[in-house]
């Protein structure tokens, strides 16, 4: 008689993809945000049976932990709280690297996909003071010169900076000068201030 085997051959899977969900940065592609939720990929022909992920600073070897739960119809999604799970504590702002790999049900362990990105959920403060306090005291911000210079910086880079001038009362009327921004500093002029005033200073 006649005995017969039939068996499928598989040796290798595929590997996983990730991406920010959101990436916040002046460019959609340079990995630099405010919300670091994850979303990615992860199928194989004959099913994924595992999915393992670490997320470090990248220094020294990943430390993988079972992510198999967030994996649904071959899509995974992981919130800032997750992330903090896999980091072992709170997300502060920085470089992070994630890793992950998939395992497939014939056994094969993809080769681990990496995505690197900094966190950044907070800005400094920009500063304005008057160049020539010209009062009795240079402290008084009493002036016959009403030039102002300041200073908008971040170690990621000020990408927009704004400014408003009025009487005090009712809402700030904003109005873009990134132009008056160079190397950190910006100065505006009698000019400068009458067009965000809308009229003479």
């Amino acid at each position: 008689t006649v005995r017969e085997l039939t068996f499928v051959l598989d040796t290798t899977t595929t590997t996983p993809q990730v991406a920010l969900q959101t990436d916040t940065g002046s460019s959609n592609t340079d990995r630099l945000t405010s919300e670091p939720t994850l979303t990615g990929t992860a199928t194989d022909p004959n099913g994924v049976v595992k999915l393992e992920a670490a997320l470090d600073s990248g220094a020294g070897p990943a430390n993988f932990a079972d992510i198999t739960n967030r994996l649904d119809n071959g899509q995974f999604l992981l919130t800032p709280t997750n992330l903090a799970g896999l980091a072992g504590g709170p997300l502060n702002d920085g470089s992070f690297r994630f890793s992950v790999r998939q395992t497939d049900a014939a056994g094969n362990v993809s080769t681990v996909s990496e995505l690197t990105f900094v966190l950044d959920t907070t800005t400094t403060t920009p500063q304005v003071a008057l160049q020539n306090d010209t009062g009795i005291s240079n402290t008084d911000r009493l002036t016959s010169d009403p030039t102002l210079t300041g200073t908008a910086a971040d170690p990621n880079g000020v990408v927009k900076l704004e400014g408003a001038l009025d009487d005090g009362t009712g809402p700030a009327n904003f109005a873009d000068i990134t132009n008056r921004l160079s190397n950190g500093q910006f100065l505006l002029t009698r000019s400068d201030l009458e067009s965000l005033l809308g009229g003479p200073v």
